[in-house]
C-alpha cells in the first residue's frame, strides 16, 4: 500500500495568516517541515498573484498556488519568483467589453486583474488590500475601451447603494451568464462585486490539482474562514473551518480549529489531529 501524501490547501487571509498579514515563526517551520517531508502546501486564496508573491518567497521549494478565487494556478520558483507553469482561466474579452460599456455609468470604482496587469478605475477610493499595489505589477488606468495587454482573469467593481439595482438588471442579462457574479456586502453603502469566469472557484481548482498530480494516496486537508473557501472546503477530504469564520459557515461546517488565524489555529489543529505530520 503507497504511503499517504498530504496536500494542504490554505486560504491566506485570516486563516494562515495572522491579522497583521505575517505568517508565524512556529506555523513557518510547520511549513518547510512538511514540504521537505514530500507533502505538498497549497496557498488558495481570492488575493491576484502579486499580492501573495511575499509568501511564496517564504516557501522552501516550487509549490502549486490558487490566486484569484481559482482563476490561476501556478508554480512559481520561490528563490528566482521564475514561473515554472501556470493555469489560468481569462474572462470572455468581448463580453467583458461589452459589460465594462454597460456598467460604467453605475460605478464608484472598478478593477481588473491580470497575471502581470492591473487596470483600476477611480483608484483613490479603492481601500488599499483590492489594488495590492507593489513593484510586482504594472497599473493601467480602466476604461470601457481599454485594450487588455494580458489576458483578464477577474473582475472587482463597486457599486454605490443607489446604483446597485441598475447594476444588477445588466448583470443578470442572458448574454453575461458566462460569468460568475458575487456580492461581498455593503461596506459604507457601497457594494462590492466580484467577476470570474463560470464554474471557476476554489474548489474546482483544488479538484484540477489533484487531477494534475494524480497520485493514487493524496489525501487533501483545506483550511478556510470565508463564503469563497466553501467549494474548497467541501471537495478536500477533510476540510475545516476557522473558528474565527463567519457566523453562519460555523454553522454549516463539521471541524472546526479550536484556535483563531492570531493564534495559530491552523497550526493547533494540525498537530491535534494529524501528529504524522511532524
Amino acid at each position: 500500500m503507497a504511503e499517504t501524501t498530504y496536500l494542504i490547501c490554505t486560504d491566506l487571509d485570516n486563516t494562515l495568516l495572522t491579522p497583521e498579514k505575517n505568517i508565524t515563526l512556529a506555523t513557518k517551520e510547520m511549513m518547510d517541515h512538511v514540504i521537505q517531508n514530500g507533502n505538498y502546501f497549497v496557498y488558495n486564496t481570492g488575493r491576484p498573484y502579486h499580492g501573495g508573491i511575499e509568501y511564496i518567497q517564504l516557501l522552501p521549494q516550487t509549490m502549486p498556488a490558487i490566486f484569484l478565487n481559482g482563476a490561476l494556478i501556478i508554480w512559481t520558483n520561490p528563490k528566482t519568483l521564475e514561473v515554472e507553469k501556470k493555469i489560468s482561466f481569462p474572462l470572455n474579452l468581448t463580453l467583458l467589453h461589452e459589460l465594462l460599456e454597460e456598467i460604467m455609468p453605475y460605478l464608484d470604482g472598478g478593477l481588473i486583474y491580470a497575471f502581470e496587469y492591473l487596470y483600476v478605475y477611480h483608484k483613490n477610493k479603492l481601500p488599499f488590500w483590492l489594488v495590492h499595489d507593489n513593484e510586482y505589477v504594472t497599473i493601467k488606468r480602466l476604461t470601457a475601451k481599454t485594450k487588455f495587454i494580458d489576458e483578464p482573469l477577474s473582475a472587482s467593481f463597486q457599486v454605490k447603494e443607489e446604483h446597485v439595482q441598475e447594476f444588477l438588471f445588466i448583470i443578470q442579462k442572458e448574454k453575461y451568464q458566462e460569468f460568475s457574479f458575487y456580492s461581498w456586502g455593503n461596506f459604507d453603502h457601497i457594494y462590492s462585486f466580484e467577476v470570474i469566469k463560470k464554474g471557476v472557484s476554489k474548489g474546482a481548482a483544488l479538484s484540477l490539482l489533484k487531477d494534475i498530480l494524480h497520485l493514487p494516496s493524496l489525501y487533501t486537508i483545506a483550511f478556510g474562514d470565508n463564503y469563497n473557501d466553501v467549494s474548497m472546503l467541501e471537495i478536500a477530504d477533510e476540510g475545516i473551518y476557522m473558528c474565527n469564520s463567519k457566523e453562519d459557515l460555523l454553522k454549516k461546517g463539521r471541524l472546526f480549529t479550536s484556535l483563531t488565524s492570531s493564534q495559530d489555529g491552523l497550526l493547533d489543529y494540525l498537530k491535534e489531529h494529524h501528529p504524522e505530520l511532524f
